[in-house]
């Protein structure tokens, strides 16, 4: 097999290319570097994110290198085939749930039933995710859609995003744990925030089929709040990301790798 990591020049770029060549190589993997844009021959290509097209339309199956989904989103890196968040193809827990309480297992907290407003969370506006969403339009829509179902409606933006909500809607304060602190309900589209809110017991709603929270939440806002079992889907999770160190050392590939026939058989 033959694969080829398609690298920019950004410093996390490089170590997560070097730390993917260092971890193919040791399951056999001929390993070959290529630019951001243009598709090279090979078996399997490599990326960083989504904002590659030709790759992504290459006809090969494509694996996403992107920031995790749970707990320090900077320490661990996803992996999924051929798409972003939910869309994306993971291996599924094969360890009945020791990979999630070893590593994160103390984030699930009982749900909640709590009064409180409903919480809306912005994302970056441009995010490729999003698909094209303008996100302070979509969160004023949904903010009036809730305070015509009589909810109190707060909003948090993204920390890169501008401080601005739709007009009207108080801005949470703090950080988003202090946030869903007092929140009885999670708006999203498919913000990652939206593991967060369901990991800490707040019933979410995710308007996108994307998002990583979608099959623990509700995804209209006229149904009553949720509290689904939540530990498949956390099992599940624990193994879409991945550290530098365990992708370095051939782990990381030795779940996902055998997903690549999967994804051109799906292509």
């Amino acid at each position: 097999m033959r694969a080829v990591i398609h690298c920019g020049r950004w410093q996390h770029h490089r170590l997560h290319a070097k730390a993917m060549a260092d971890g193919l190589a040791k399951h056999g993997v001929t390993v070959g570097m290529g630019g951001l844009h243009e598709p090279e021959p090979c078996d399997v290509a490599i990326i960083w994110g989504a904002r590659h097209p030709r790759i992504l339309e290459s006809g090969r199956p494509v694996l996403i290198m992107e920031r995790g989904h749970v707990g320090d989103r900077m320490r661990y890196t996803s992996l999924g085939w051929g798409a972003l968040g939910r869309r994306g193809r993971y291996p599924q827990a094969p360890d009945g749930g020791a990979r999630w309480e070893r590593l994160w297992g103390q984030l699930l907290q009982p749900w909640s039933e709590r009064p409180g407003y409903a919480l809306v969370l912005g994302q970056v506006d441009g995010d490729a995710a999003l698909n094209g969403l303008d996100v302070l339009a979509w969160a004023h829509e949904v903010s009036a859609a809730l305070l015509d179902r009589g909810w109190d409606v707060r909003f948090r933006p993204h920390p890169l995003a501008q401080p601005k909500g739709p007009t009207g809607i108080p801005i949470a304060a703090g950080t988003l744990a202090d946030a869903l602190g007092g929140a009885a309900l999670c708006v999203t589209f498919n913000s990652t925030a939206g593991v967060e809110a369901v990991l800490a017991g707040v019933p979410t709603v995710t308007l996108d089929a994307g998002a990583m929270a979608w099959p623990v939440a509700t995804h209209a806002l006229d149904v009553p709040p949720a509290r689904p079992e939540r530990e498949a889907w956390a099992h599940d999770l624990a193994w879409t990301q991945w550290s530098l160190d365990e992708i370095a050392a051939g782990d990381a590939w030795a779940a996902v790798g055998p997903l690549a026939e999967v994804s051109r058989h799906a292509a």
